[in-house]
């Protein structure tokens, strides 16, 4: 699915707002600034295929854009479901693995933490 809402605080209204680029289910999100990150999770037909994209909301333009690739997993059971963030800092969690990879603020480039 790639629909997307905005809860409208105002009027107390969801409205319908641009749809994502890949629909996905399972995926994580993180508020960085004012602006929504998106990614990974399931896609493709039937929402079978892990996905690594992440794309990025902006609530004043309302549009999304691909903001940046998680890396490939080795184990193929393990695909990323959660974000964590703090200020401009993203964190990624995998499913089936006890790694962690921080996001770039700057460059967008994940990196495997230690």
């Amino acid at each position: 699915m790639n629909s997307t809402w905005v809860y409208n605080w105002r009027t107390s209204e969801w409205v319908e707002s641009t749809p994502l680029s890949d629909g996905r289910s399972s995926h994580g999100c993180a508020l960085v600034g004012s602006q929504l990150l998106v990614g990974a999770g399931f896609g493709g037909e039937n929402f079978g295929e892990a996905l690594s994209s992440v794309e990025r909301y902006d609530p004043i333009t309302a549009v999304w854009t691909l903001d940046s690739t998680l890396p490939k997993l080795t184990d193929y059971r393990s695909y990323f479901r959660e974000f964590l963030s703090s200020g401009e800092e993203v964190y990624a969690l995998a499913h089936y693995s006890d790694k962690v990879w921080k996001r770039n603020g700057t460059s967008g480039v994940w990196s495997e933490m230690d």
